[in-house]
């Protein structure tokens, strides 16, 4: 009896796990900041000054320890690649999340605004 009472609390655990883990492919929502896009100058990819900063470790020119951490396949140097990624890094720059304290870049306002436009507001190149 022990053994199936074991069983059955496993078996559940197991099964709150599973369903936990895979979203089975939809988008995950993230937090993101409001954006008025409807008449906004929204910047090309190569006018968001952020980037710049962004590139300091996300850089498809980086490898290993250069990258500080930052992973292999987050290159926003790289338009498509930023496309892709768009409204994770406007919701981990809103969440403060990136830049990563202990590196010592910051963005302004006006940067993260710019970001911001760009990454809500169509993507435009």
């Amino acid at each position: 009896m022990r053994l199936l009472a074991w069983t059955t609390v496993l078996l559940g655990v197991l099964s709150f796990a599973v369903g936990c883990g895979d979203d089975g492919g939809e988008t995950e929502e993230h937090e993101l900041p409001d954006v008025e896009c409807e008449g906004a100058d929204v910047p090309a990819f190569d006018e968001v000054a952020a980037f710049e900063k962004c590139t300091m470790c996300h850089s498809s020119e980086l490898m290993g320890p250069d990258r500080n951490g930052a992973p292999e396949d987050d290159n926003w140097d790289d338009y498509e690649e930023a496309v892709e990624h768009a409204e994770l890094i406007a919701h981990e720059v809103f969440e403060g999340e990136m830049p990563p304290a202990a590196s010592g870049i910051t963005l302004t306002a006006a940067e993260e605004e710019e970001l911001y436009l760009w990454a809500l507001c169509g993507t435009p190149q």
